[in-house]
């Protein structure tokens, strides 16, 4: 960001205009933090949360690095995926409760992007039924499970090793339903 100004010179015999900087290269980030998915994270579990926003990649390469405050467990390292979202895993925590979540910027510490933070007892979310049972490995389907489920913001679902993001949950029906990918011919025994 610069500013290119002209200064009129004065020869007596007219006015001829070169350039000049006019205030030094100055760079400045404005970033806006505006939620977290998911929005909670069972009690010791460390698990993969995106911060959503936007101006995280304002600064280019230039960029200090960025971490993730879990109140009083601990912190963790963020990585910038673009300029909307960072991504960073929640430590483990202990006890049921809520805490506010930070981002630290360089030297720019606390820079609050929740105080609703859930930290849930496993015990609160209960799958009482899926539907199919039973599918093709190779063939993508629709599975629905039925059961007591939190509205954290974030649904993922994992079949083995392979996780989607395409879910719904519907907390009227209480029923999340996941996009089963098809699977490779290498997992064909253990599907």
């Amino acid at each position: 960001l610069k500013e290119l100004c002209y200064k009129w010179n004065y020869f007596g015999t007219g006015f001829s205009a070169s350039p000049f900087l006019l205030h030094p290269l100055v760079r400045a980030a404005v970033m806006s933090f505006d939620r977290i998915l998911p929005s909670g994270t069972a009690i010791g579990c460390a698990s993969d949360v995106q911060i959503l926003g936007f101006g995280f990649t304002f600064l280019g390469y230039a960029s200090p690095p960025f971490r993730c405050y879990f109140g009083d467990f601990g912190s963790t390292s963020a990585r910038v995926v673009n300029n909307t979202v960072i991504e960073c895993s929640t430590p483990l925590i202990q006890g049921a409760q809520y805490i506010t979540v930070n981002v630290s910027v360089g030297s720019l510490q606390n820079l609050t992007v929740t105080t609703s933070f859930r930290v849930y007892d496993p015990s609160d979310v209960m799958v009482t039924s899926i539907a199919p049972q039973a599918a093709s490995y190779n063939l993508v389907g629709v599975v629905k499970l039925a059961g007591f489920f939190l509205d954290l913001g974030a649904v993922s679902c994992r079949f083995g090793s392979f996780m989607t993001s395409l879910a719904v949950f519907d907390p009227a029906r209480s029923v999340v339903s996941c996009l089963k990918p098809a699977f490779p011919d290498t997992e064909r025994e253990r599907t």
